[in-house]
């Protein structure tokens, strides 16, 4: 059993899904929390279902510097340091290469990509200093392998996943862990909502898809569900079933074990 008490974790997005589902299972692990949302009432609700050794940090954008900054300060000054990011922050957008525009490429690659750099850029000084962090952050299976539409959100997925191994190898060293974890579809109320109402690519089969979609979500609870996911590691890999607790384990373990498979086992 995987045991947090004494250890300090900042969680982002965490009025979100995933983030208020990871933030839950750190809290029941005896991590104290402190949990970051630009959105200030979703993260109070988020919050109160959670309880326990809490910090709200509501407002700040963690695409700026200074965002970032100040999550880390007001961790800081609360527990004294900062064990642990689990960076859950991005957005997932459709664009196709012509169609696309710069701004959408600017959008996703702020929220997703921009957003890891500076929070990995805020917690590693304190982490380096007192020679223990683990950084993880949320990617996308897009970001390992693309498909129609998704040219721009892969690319910004792809890029968190470089950074994270960018940090991993430079802080070898430094007893500075930094995981990335690849997330298929997870079953969220919008995800199901929005299934039903997509627009398939062309080629692909509508019906085909919902039962596709409907399998997975009745395959493992609602909150973790992900057909293939992966972490990124210093140099070894893990398949992840469940987002959740297993973003938890990167961020208790020194090393993770992966291998790259999409949903039925085939290897990717």
């Amino acid at each position: 059993m995987l045991d947090f008490t004494g250890q300090a974790i900042i969680v982002t997005c965490a009025a979100g899904n995933l983030g208020a589902a990871i933030a839950g299972t750190l809290g029941r692990l005896g991590a104290s929390l402190a949990l970051a949302d630009v959105r200030e009432e979703p993260l109070k609700q988020a919050a109160a279902h959670i309880g326990g050794d809490l910090l709200i940090i509501a407002g700040a954008d963690v695409r700026t510097k200074d965002g970032a900054a100040r999550i880390v300060q007001e961790c800081r000054a609360r527990y004294g340091k900062v064990d642990g990011l689990a960076n859950t922050v991005g957005t997932f957008k459709t664009t196709n290469v012509v169609d696309g525009a710069a701004e959408d490429w600017s959008f996703l690659m702020d929220l997703n990509a921009l957003s890891a750099l500076r929070l990995s850029e805020a917690v590693l000084p304190g982490m380096i200093a007192q020679g223990y962090g683990r950084i993880v952050h949320v990617a996308a299976g897009a970001g390992a392998k693309s498909f129609g539409g998704a040219s721009f959100y892969a690319a910004s997925k792809a890029a968190v996943m470089r950074i994270a191994e960018a940090i991993a190898e430079e802080n070898k060293a430094n007893g500075v862990n930094a995981n990335c974890i690849m997330p298929g579809t997870i079953d969220t109320p919008q995800n199901r909502a929005s299934c039903l109402t997509r627009i398939s690519p062309p080629g692909f089969n509508r019906h085909r898809s919902r039962r596709w979609w409907r399998s997975c979500f009745r395959a493992k609870p609602a909150w973790s569900q992900a057909p293939h996911c992966q972490s990124q590691a210093n140099n070894r890999h893990h398949q992840f079933d469940l987002v959740g607790p297993e973003c938890c384990g990167a961020l208790h373990v020194g090393e993770t074990k992966t291998r790259n498979r999409l949903p039925g086992g085939r290897r990717c």
